[in-house]
């Protein structure tokens, strides 16, 4: 049994990083992002810290986390960590701040045991295969950055539509398409954040003449019902991504015959304790799951490699957004594959942190 581990010490920061190139998806452009960073001190000295992003679609702002932080930490100073069962209840059930904690308990606990975090959770895989996402909306601009991302190693893309008009939209992946034929192994999945009605949807992958292996939440999420129409047809399979929070919902998602996939963002659904419970149950439903990014630097997006290598039920990898920043810590990226780095925990310090790094709240025992 493990002995109780104790946080003495908790801070909270707001990590501001730069896009190399803006990112554009159906609900905007964005040139920068400021994450939530959490550090926990043990009663043995051990420190851990996690990352998540702000949920827009939760209502998350930058000053509500920080307002959100410091009342969860008033309830963590003093608690047990070494069982989820005396943590897990006093965070939010959703959101950034609840995910920033989870992973910085996590890097703590597993570093009180010496494992690397992808073992200490179960795993054995040793590399996952990333793809990488195509945020542009100008067409000629975006078969440049996908035939650079080719060149550098990747061969799984996704495409973000719902951005342009539908004809510029259908030209553009179609041209992308055409420039990786000479790729043979290469892969185009499609993404439209919500950014499509049925009929819309319908004339683009009529006159779409690439091999998608996926398109993800197309309609609005408050459209479930319309997915079971969306999937009869077209035979390309259908991944829900801003529908899904929680176990609960992966069950109304399956009971509503609405997708084929599902993709799990920490950040969103509160951390990796409960992204894990997600891919189980969609695991017992017959669903395979994506993990993926919404902005994490290398501190979230390492912690994300560690539970995709211990969770059999993920078999697909969207974890990007490091890239796209330019802050990956330079051993968890062999294009087109991502790694751990092995040591205790997820092995991301402070010190590798890139951005602007600012204090929000601190708060310890005396």
């Amino acid at each position: 049994m493990m002995k109780s581990l104790i946080v003495e010490e908790a801070e909270a920061f707001l990590l501001t990083v730069k896009y190399l190139e803006p990112f554009t998806t159906f609900h905007g452009t964005v040139h920068e992002r400021s994450n939530l960073v959490v550090k926990l001190k043990l009663d043995n000295g051990v420190c851990g810290i996690g990352e998540a992003t702000p949920q827009k679609m939760l209502g998350e702002t930058v000053d509500s986390i920080s307002e959100q932080v410091k009342e969860a930490f008033k309830n963590l100073l003093g608690l047990d960590c070494s069982s989820y069962a005396n943590w897990i209840d006093v965070l939010p059930q959703f959101g950034s701040v609840s995910a920033a904690v989870d992973i910085a308990i996590h890097d703590a606990v597993s570093k009180s045991s010496k494992a690397p975090l992808y073992k200490f959770l179960g795993g054995s895989f040793d590399k996952i295969e990333t793809d990488v996402t195509v945020g542009i909306p100008d067409r000629r601009r975006a078969e440049a950055a996908a035939k650079k991302f080719i060149r550098e190693g990747f061969r799984k893309l996704k495409i973000k539509v719902g951005i342009a008009p539908l004809s510029d939209e259908i030209r553009k992946v179609n041209e992308i398409w055409s420039m990786l034929s000479e790729y043979g192994d290469a892969v185009i999945r499609l993404d439209a954040n919500e950014g499509y009605s049925i009929e819309k949807l319908r004339r683009l992958l009529e006159n779409i003449r690439a091999d998608i292996e996926f398109i993800e939440q197309p309609l609005p999420r408050s459209m479930l019902k319309e997915y079971y129409k969306l999937r009869k047809f077209t035979d390309i399979p259908v991944m829900l991504d801003e529908n899904i929070k929680s176990p609960n919902d992966v069950v109304d998602a399956w009971k509503a015959e609405a997708c084929d996939y599902i993709n799990v963002k920490v950040s969103r659904v509160g951390g990796l304790y409960k992204a894990i419970k997600i891919a189980d149950t969609a695991e017992r439903l017959g669903i395979q799951c994506m993990i993926g990014c919404t902005g994490e630097t290398c501190l979230g997006i390492t912690s994300f490699i560690n539970i995709a290598l211990s969770a059999k039920n993920i078999v697909f990898h969207d974890l990007d957004s490091d890239i796209l920043t330019g802050t990956f810590h330079r051993e968890t990226l062999e294009p087109p594959y991502r790694l751990p780095l092995q040591c205790p925990g997820h092995g991301i310090s402070i010190n590798d942190l890139h951005g602007k790094l600012t204090p929000i709240a601190k708060i310890q025992i005396t």
